[in-house]
């Protein structure tokens, strides 16, 4: 078939699929295997390079995988497909359990709403430990001599500030007693 501007030819053929796992050239392979030995700080020997050729990393360096085999790496442990998803799953198993143990824990916390003579301790006690030290004391101290947890005290210096009777900013301990202290109760 030709038009006017000449015969029309074929649409080029579709680029073949470039597979996930190229074959590189043997040579490529162990320098691969040495850069990665290197990255995760083992000795680049000639029998562990010739274990890692086959398992050169496929994925980007940042890839959650790529962590995870160089984990395996570096306790000695040849990544393949297998042992790199097991580990991913057991990884994400012990994220779990911490989630759930942080969530139990905070359920099992009580958080109570500081009365006035509660929060009138608090605020003498900051006011008094500014004046002795020349500056606020750190939440856990609070913490540490409240004896309460850590949930408890983020709540009640949260809910305090709130109700003025704290005050704090951005900086390290900048923790300090707030307007009702000095200008009476504004409950």
């Amino acid at each position: 078939m030709e038009s006017s501007q000449g015969p029309v030819s074929k649409p080029p053929p579709i680029p073949p699929r470039i597979p996930h796992r190229p074959d590189l050239p043997q040579e490529e392979r162990e320098q691969l295997a040495a850069e990665w030995l290197e990255r995760c700080h083992q000795a680049a020997t000639p029998e562990r390079i010739a274990e890692l050729a086959p398992y050169t990393p496929e994925f980007p360096k940042e890839s959650v995988y790529a962590r995870l085999a160089d984990e395996l790496v570096r306790n000695r442990v040849s990544p393949s497909n297998t042992k790199l998803k097991r580990l991913f799953m057991k990884k994400g198993r012990l994220h779990q359990k911490q989630a759930k143990r942080r969530k139990r824990r905070r359920a099992e916390s009580p958080v109570f709403e500081p009365t006035e003579e509660q929060a009138s301790d608090v605020a003498h006690w900051v006011n008094e430990y500014r004046e002795r030290n020349g500056e606020g004391p750190t939440w856990s101290e609070v913490q540490a001599h409240f004896e309460w947890t850590s949930l408890q005290t983020s709540s009640v210096i949260r809910t305090l500030k709130a109700d003025h009777w704290l005050d704090f900013g951005l900086e390290r301990r900048s923790l300090r007693a707030g307007e009702c202290l000095f200008h009476g109760n504004r409950r």
